[in-house]
């Protein structure tokens, strides 16, 4: 394996493993009767929506780099 293998796998195991994580996380607090991190992140874009909607707007620049075409 070559160092680019290892560094993309590396970066995909660090990625499912965050959304597993939070995954967890998330049906942990819910069967506590806890705010869930869905519950949570719906309060914070109600009381900061342009904070959000501007996280948003970045979020997708970033992530439509990656499949524009390029020359």
């Amino acid at each position: 394996m070559t160092v680019v293998q290892v560094g993309i796998v590396v970066i995909a195991v660090l990625g499912v493993g965050a959304v597993f994580a939070v995954a967890i996380v998330d049906g942990v607090l819910g069967a506590m009767d806890h705010l869930t991190i869905g519950d949570r992140l719906v309060n914070w874009t109600k009381n900061n929506p342009w904070f959000a909607g501007a996280a948003s707007f970045i979020l997708g620049v970033l992530i439509s780099h990656f499949f524009w075409p390029g020359d």
